[in-house]
């Protein structure tokens, strides 16, 4: 586990647990936070490791 993947997922709980808490917050709103930060973390990990998950079909493509 990296210090990324740690931090991601104290990030992660802390929101879903200010959404289950916090009556200001509606559900919907609490729903698409999280998966805007996980779509968020996907995509700089994406960033991080230089696209590896994508570099088969550029490959293949060449």
């Amino acid at each position: 586990m990296t210090f990324f993947n740690y931090v991601t997922g104290i990030a992660l709980g802390s929101i879903a647990a200010e959404v289950i808490v916090n009556n200001q917050i509606t559900v919907t709103r609490g729903m698409a936070t999280l998966v805007l930060w996980s779509f968020l973390t996907f995509l700089t990990a994406e960033i991080q490791s230089d696209g590896s998950l994508h570099t088969d079909k550029r490959t293949d493509l060449l």
